[in-house]
């Protein structure tokens, strides 16, 4: 994970905000940002404009969460 979050700090930093997009990770079972404690925690370490996340209510469900949980507190994500 911290491997992870040191590439993803960089990659939305340097190249996603420098080129004007963001950057979308799609949480998904198995991987490290898997859920809303994971992705918030993610958020927490990285705070840039070039970072995002993808609503994924299959993947969610899996992992146990509530997609309207996840909106609610990642709406500006």
């Amino acid at each position: 994970m911290k491997q992870e979050i040191k590439y993803l700090k960089n990659l939305s930093r340097r190249r996603g905000k420098a080129r004007g997009v963001t950057l979308a990770l799609n949480p998904h079972t198995g991987g490290s940002i898997y859920n809303t404690a994971t992705a918030e925690a993610l958020f927490t370490v990285i705070d840039s404009p070039g970072l995002g996340m993808i609503l994924d209510p299959r993947e969610l469900t899996k992992a146990g969460d509530n997609p309207i949980t996840y909106i609610q507190k990642l709406v500006k994500k």
